[in-house]
């Protein structure tokens, strides 16, 4: 019978996992101070692992599902395609700064080798609502009529950067600067 996997067990192993990989890389990663920092004993990660690069991965899909729960959030269909354009973006810009570690990761690892059949399939599809969005909002006139990833690029490449450069410390963006962010950020999409 196999064992049943604790969950506390792999959250923990997730946290120590993500600090120790954006401290010394994939490279230096040692499965033994994960499982140290942990609290379990190093034999008990490969029950939970098949070695580093399954770490990676589901540590990778773990955090890209979280990051997708926090961009939908709140999403509403029905409502007005601006409306959700700009409900999406402020989830994902609030999600950047708000867990800039896990964004971080994301970032480094989203195009790596590294990533198997299923993150990769994972990462594809994670983008499907939001192109989907942004093709409505073309059909419709509103936005641009460039590829939706392109546009997609526009859209939270700015605030990748401004999350970037926050790695580390904490950005207190007040409200309108939030606002004035996404008018920038919509402005380089929405048709003239």
């Amino acid at each position: 019978m196999a064992r049943v996997k604790d969950p506390a067990k792999i959250d923990r192993l997730f946290e120590a996992a993500l600090r120790h990989v954006l401290e010394t890389g994939y490279a230096g990663l040692k499965m033994a101070e994960v499982a140290r920092e942990a609290g379990v004993a190093t034999g008990t990660i490969y029950t939970y692992f098949g070695g580093k690069a399954d770490l990676i991965n589901q540590l990778y899909r773990h955090l890209k599902q979280q990051k997708m729960e926090a961009i939908m959030q709140e999403h509403d269909p029905e409502a007005p395609l601006t409306q959700q354009i700009k409900l999406l973006w402020t989830n994902y810009f609030r999600d950047a700064l708000g867990a800039p570690v896990r964004n971080h990761f994301i970032r480094q690892y989203e195009y790596s080798d590294l990533l198997d059949e299923e993150s990769r399939k994972l990462h594809k599809n994670s983008y499907k609502p939001v192109y989907a969005l942004l093709e409505k909002a073309k059909r419709a006139g509103l936005i641009r009529q460039l590829p939706v990833d392109t546009m997609t690029a526009f859209l939270i490449g700015g605030a990748n950067e401004i999350a970037h450069q926050g790695f580390g410390q904490q950005i207190d963006l007040q409200e309108q600067d939030i606002e004035r962010c996404y008018q920038l950020a919509w402005g380089a999409i929405k048709q003239v």
